[in-house]
This record gives C-alpha cells, sequence and structure tokens, in this order.
C-alpha cells in the first residue's frame, strides 16, 4: 500500500510538473555541435528558483483546502526555512567543466527572465522562448540554462484525507540553446521526489524528509552537470 500510494503521488507530481515546460517537446541527448565548434563561445545561466512550497495534490473542495491548509502548518514553516542557494551555483560548476576541456565558456551572472522575453513559435525542436537577443547583449554563441520549478513537498489528498504521505518533490529543466536559431542542442526535463527515510512526521524540524530534500536537490544539480562531465575525446570527437 505504500508504494501504491508513492506511485499515485508521484503521478499527481508528473501532471502538477507538466505546465513548466513544452507539453509535447520530448527530451534531447546533448548534441555535438555543441563540442564540435570549438571557437564559439558558451554562455551558463539559471533562472532564480522559486521559494520551496508545500504543495497539495487531489480532490479538495475549498473547506477541504483551508483544513489541509491549517493541519500543515507546521510542515509549511519548516519548508520556508529549506535553502536552494546551492543551485546558483551550477552554471559556474558546468562552465568549470566546460573550460577545464579547452571551451570558453562564461558565467552569465544575473539570471536570465524567461518570462519576459518573447514566445517562439517555431515549434517542436526550439526553444519556448526567444533566447537569440541573448547572442549580442553577452557575447555568446550557445546558451546552457538550468532552471527548477516545482521545489518542495508534495502531498495527495482526497477531501480532508490525506492519502500519501509528504515527499520531497522537485522540477526543473535543463537546456542548451544555439543563439544563431533559437534551435534546441539538448533539452533535459526533470521530475523528482524522495521520500523519507524513516518517520517524515517529526516537528518542528522534520529531519528525515529536510534530508530527503536536501539529497534530491543534490541529485538534480548532479543530473544537470552530469552531460558536460562526459569525456570529449573519442574516436568521433578527436
Amino acid at each position: 500500500m505504500k508504494y501504491l500510494r508513492l506511485h499515485l503521488v508521484l503521478l499527481a507530481l508528473a501532471a502538477v510538473l507538466g505546465g513548466c515546460a513544452s507539453k509535447a517537446q520530448q527530451p534531447l541527448e546533448l548534441d555535438n555541435a555543441l563540442w564540435n565548434e570549438r571557437d564559439e563561445v558558451i554562455g551558463i545561466a539559471y533562472v532564480e528558483p522559486p521559494r520551496p512550497f508545500v504543495s497539495m495534490v487531489g480532490n479538495q473542495g475549498l473547506l477541504d483546502l483551508a483544513f489541509n491548509n491549517s493541519m500543515a502548518a507546521g510542515l509549511k514553516r519548516k519548508v520556508d526555512t529549506w535553502d536552494v542557494a546551492s543551485f546558483r551555483d551550477v552554471p559556474k560548476q558546468i562552465a568549470e567543466e566546460l573550460n577545464s576541456r579547452g571551451y570558453n565558456a562564461r558565467v552569465i551572472e544575473q539570471p536570465v527572465l524567461p518570462a519576459q522575453l518573447p514566445r517562439h513559435k517555431a515549434g517542436l525542436g526550439y526553444a519556448g522562448q526567444d533566447y537569440r537577443a541573448l547572442k549580442q547583449q553577452h557575447q555568446i554563441d550557445k546558451l546552457v540554462l538550468v532552471s527548477l520549478s516545482q521545489v518542495g513537498t508534495v502531498r495527495s489528498y482526497y477531501s480532508m484525507i490525506p492519502t500519501s504521505d509528504p515527499v520531497a518533490q522537485i522540477g526543473g529543466l535543463a537546456q542548451v540553446i544555439d543563439l544563431d536559431d533559437n534551435r534546441l542542442l539538448h533539452y533535459q526535463p526533470i521530475a523528482a521526489s524522495r521520500a523519507a527515510e524513516g518517520e517524515w512526521d517529526e516537528g518542528p524540524d522534520f529531519p528525515n524528509l529536510t534530508n530527503a530534500f536536501y539529497q534530491l536537490l543534490d541529485s538534480t544539480e548532479q543530473q544537470m552537470i552530469s552531460p558536460f562531465r562526459r569525456p570529449l575525446i573519442s574516436a568521433q570527437h578527436p
């Protein structure tokens, strides 16, 4: 029953995260164009991550939500203290990986604001926002962009009845964009969750659920960095 409930939470999480990225765009492995054009400048940036929050999914009316929010007040206070500052170092770590292999990579210090950019209507295989203006603005040719969307916990309910334990959740996206034409060279959506090891309901600090969140945050960051750690010297790519 425990694993069935966790499965239901994962399905709910996937539904919640569906709006954070193009619904039709499938994941893309990192294109060789990034490795083959050594004379180009690669910019690496992040989108400012949201504050962690407690998400409640399932069939709930307004009174149910009010009651459930009241019952989760202690967890909300703890989740409000969770810190995602380490995510802002992901561009630096990617730049270090690329520069150590002879590529010209630079970190864009200020977060990118996709919502302030125009939509790009070219369709599948292209970024949803038009990032081409960043080419001249930052003097870069390719853009590596990492972002988080859902951050915190998720728990499923039926009315006022919890149907699962809360689990840590993170949704994110890593992209590489060719700024000549806004084409995607890499597209890696992430929707992950992690249950607490042991009892989760140990307020006010909720140590097991808190540990699960930071483990999940670290694994998400490493998942975004890992494509740039692959060996670049091979028979195909001398």
